[in-house]
């Protein structure tokens, strides 16, 4: 049965008490749909490392066919402004607002596994409404997709016939072509996969 908004609004506020820093894991996962409840959970996560004063890498680790863009970009906002560097790590699959999400991982930080798999592709919606409707809400797509542009650009060596792609078609990349065009900065093997760095390396906060 699916869950009430005041449910998950009130679970999603005692999670919040109940996240102690000293305690709580840096490695923080987004496996599934990208939607308000798991966005919640991951921001209040994420938060909650960032207002500490352990010098630490936060590892987003990732497989999720995407979902909701307002969502996914509230999560990328909290992860630009994070004082933490947030290590993105691609496993599976990342994709739609997924692959936005993890290319806002920090620079240098934005890891891929040798079997995942990247895809970009426009905003999708089934708009069946009165005309003027139809009118504002393809002006909120031509937004969204915008942002999306900007990120891909900012954040990405990909070059502008493929981000044109992205934005008219599916754009599938293999771990290879992410790292090629910077979408990942490094591959990462099954050995490699599962290392973290110590707890006492210190690390920059230059964003």
């Amino acid at each position: 049965m699916p869950r009430r908004t005041s449910d998950v609004t009130r679970s999603s506020a005692d999670l919040r008490y109940q996240l102690d820093p000293k305690s709580l894991s840096w490695d923080v996962f987004l496996f599934g749909e990208v939607n308000d409840e798991k966005i919640s959970e991951t921001v209040q996560h994420i938060l909650t490392l960032d207002n500490t004063n352990i010098r630490r890498n936060i590892n987003l680790l990732m497989n999720t066919p995407g979902g909701d863009c307002s969502a996914g970009y509230a999560l990328i906002d909290i992860m630009l402004s994070s004082r933490h560097p947030i290590r993105t790590i691609a496993l599976g699959a990342i994709c739609s607002m997924g692959a936005l999400i993890f290319i806002a991982g920090r620079p240098g930080y934005r890891y891929i596994g040798s079997r995942a798999m990247v895809l970009f592709h426009p905003v999708r919606d089934m708009i069946e409404d009165y005309s003027q409707y139809i009118k504002d809400r393809v002006k909120c797509i031509d937004y969204i997709e915008t942002t999306a542009e900007k990120l891909m650009k900012a954040r990405t060596a990909l070059p502008d016939k493929l981000i044109k792609k992205s934005l008219n078609g599916e754009l599938w990349l293999t771990p290879e072509e992410a790292v090629k065009y910077r979408v990942a900065d490094q591959l990462i093997v099954d050995a490699d996969l599962l290392k973290r760095k110590k707890p006492h390396e210190k690390h920059s906060t230059d964003q």
